[in-house]
């Protein structure tokens, strides 16, 4: 045997080398290359089952929703035009002195409503001012700090200061 792999020119120490060398290479391949690709590709194939399921439901959850929304459009619908016969129907029968009536009450309520919505935005533009006036305070107060040339004390003086005067 040992004359002939000799005769082929095959040197069967070589060749044993040649074979060990062959196994390290395999094992450091599956270890440290095939193993960890693998385990990435289980990953992505995992993460886009669940996105295929999620975007699955979703679509489940849409078709519902637009059968909901088309069903809820239709009630509304008919209860509109039921209303509609109703408010005509009633407008014939109401007089005049009922309509100047409650123009007067819608007259009412519209003066109220602007005058609450005045009010309340004369609040909101307090509120916005009294809460820009501190965060500039603070950054005053942090810039002077930062700078070094007054003392914390004086800073904050300063900055309580020119935020009483702002508002």
């Amino acid at each position: 045997m040992a004359e002939l792999l000799h005769h082929l020119g095959i040197n069967w120490k070589l060749l044993i080398i040649q074979m060990v060398n062959f196994g390290i290479l395999l094992f450091v391949l599956r270890r440290f290359i095939y193993q960890p690709v693998l385990n990435a590709i289980k990953l992505r194939k995992e993460q886009s089952e669940k996105a295929f399921e999620k975007s699955q439901e979703l679509e489940e959850k849409i078709i519902q929703i637009e059968q909901t929304k088309e069903h809820l459009l239709g009630e509304a619908r008919k209860q509109s035009h039921a209303i509609l016969q109703k408010a005509e129907v009633a407008a014939g029968k109401i007089s005049t002195d009922a309509l100047a009536k409650s123009q007067k009450e819608i007259e009412r309520f519209v003066a109220e409503t602007k005058s609450k919505a005045q009010s309340e935005r004369l609040e909101l533009l307090l509120s916005v001012k009294k809460e820009i006036g501190g965060l500039v305070a603070e950054a005053v107060t942090a810039t002077l700090s930062k700078k070094g040339g007054i003392s914390t004390d004086t800073s904050h003086a300063l900055t309580e200061e020119a935020a009483g005067h702002s508002l």
